[in-house]
């Protein structure tokens, strides 16, 4: 199994489950409210990347883990837009 898959993905896929979690608890949609409880997966995976680079938190950085956190978080708010433009055509 190549490495990103056993280092990286666990991580990618906890954002990705945590990011739906949000979005489902918010109906779905996404305000200037509720938008850092949607995006906190994210900021907390970041920051722990950013931890790693000044060494307050053990461990090693590595750019596919932000390659992939992003990707986690980008993939739920993609199939987000794409259901609203969807739902947008059935009503016209």
């Amino acid at each position: 199994m190549p490495d990103w898959i056993i280092y990286s993905l666990p991580d990618a896929l906890w954002i990705l489950s945590f990011t739906y979690l949000m979005l489902s608890i918010w109906d779905f949609k996404v305000t200037k409210e509720n938008s850092f409880w949607i995006f906190i997966a994210l900021i907390v995976g970041i920051g722990y990347e950013i931890g790693q680079t000044t060494d307050f938190i053990s461990g090693t950085f590595d750019y596919m883990d932000l390659v992939l956190m992003l990707i986690a978080t980008g993939l739920p708010l993609t199939h987000l837009s794409l259901n609203q433009k969807k739902m947008l055509y059935v009503k016209n």
